[in-house]
């Protein structure tokens, strides 16, 4: 089940006040740099840039979750604006990633749809065929709207992809609609937030084995036709080797899937991965905003806890 521990380090994620508290800490702030690739627009681009130079691809996040200020909503979009000339001017194979509720659909949706579409507009029109905008899901109350922004980004020329979540009992019928839209790119993921037992998975046997029902679909050849390259991000070296064992069954290369990771997260895992001949990306984020990020990286994996405590003692 989702834990104890995860919840709560869920709901200090979504706290301003202690938000407001730990960045003025500077020690914190340093441990935070772990995880996160900058903290503006040409941090993120040098990150991405030294990645490449090592065979790793970026997916660049502005920080930055359940916004309800219009003015940071704005924030966001700007600095996106400037990242996606600079990431096509450099040649960068690079996701840019969002969040509904970053361009404004905690506040409104009227005002996600507008700021979606600044972003549609500044998407390069020549770009490699494997950038995409992708589109990050929230909690489960945010999964239709997400579907339905990603319909309407793709309805103006952008290369717009989604991640999906594998603890929802919906994402089965979800992926299969997607592919009849022909989505050019699904993230899949195992899910980090707290939903009830009606609507999702909760215990971890359960999710990894719907996380591996809906690889097989993205690795079948129903999906292959319809265009889709998939993503898969996950730390489980258990179902990388699962993912890698259906990738050679139906008959997928290294190269037309990929694997993803998070930037800082067990790196002795990410050379394995590049040492096996497979394609491997890193969720890069960047920008000032980094507590709830955080907070939530320590709630999947309470050993990220070291840095932090590493950090406050001055070391």
């Amino acid at each position: 089940m989702v834990s104890v521990w995860q919840s709560f380090m869920i709901a200090l994620a979504r706290s301003g006040s202690l938000t407001r508290f730990v960045q003025r800490n500077p020690r914190i702030s340093s441990a935070a740099s772990q995880f996160v690739g900058g903290t503006d627009e040409d941090s993120a681009l040098r990150t991405a840039l030294a990645l490449k130079q090592q065979g790793i691809r970026a997916s660049l996040f502005f920080l930055g979750e359940y916004i309800t200020d219009p003015a940071i909503t704005r924030q966001t979009v700007d600095s996106l604006q400037r990242l996606l000339p600079a990431l096509d001017a450099h040649g960068l194979d690079t996701h840019v990633s969002v969040d509904p509720t970053q361009i404004g659909y905690a506040i409104r949706p009227e005002l996600g749809e507008e700021n979606a579409l600044r972003l549609a507009a500044s998407f390069p029109a020549q770009h490699s065929t494997r950038s995409f905008l992708m589109i990050d899901m929230e909690d489960a109350s945010y999964v239709d709207c997400t579907i339905a922004l990603r319909s309407l980004l793709a309805s103006r020329g952008v290369p717009a992809a989604i991640t999906l979540q594998a603890y929802l009992r919906r994402t089965e019928s979800d992926l299969a609609s997607l592919l009849r839209d022909r989505v050019p790119c699904v993230r899949l993921v195992k899910g980090a937030f707290s939903e009830p037992g009606g609507i999702a998975w909760t215990h971890s046997a359960e999710i990894s084995a719907a996380y591996l029902r809906l690889a097989a679909v993205m690795l079948s050849d129903q999906a292959r036709e319809s265009g889709l390259f998939p993503v898969f991000a996950t730390h489980n070296e258990a179902l990388i080797d699962s993912i890698r064992a259906l990738a050679r069954e139906s008959g997928s290369a290294p190269g037309e899937y990929e694997f993803e990771m998070l930037y800082g997260v067990r790196p002795k895992l990410q050379a394995k991965i590049l040492a096996a001949g497979d394609q491997l990306r890193l969720y890069v984020p960047y920008g000032a905003h980094w507590w709830p990020y955080t907070a939530r990286r320590i709630g999947e994996n309470p050993q990220n806890l070291i840095f932090v405590w590493r950090a406050l003692a001055g070391r």
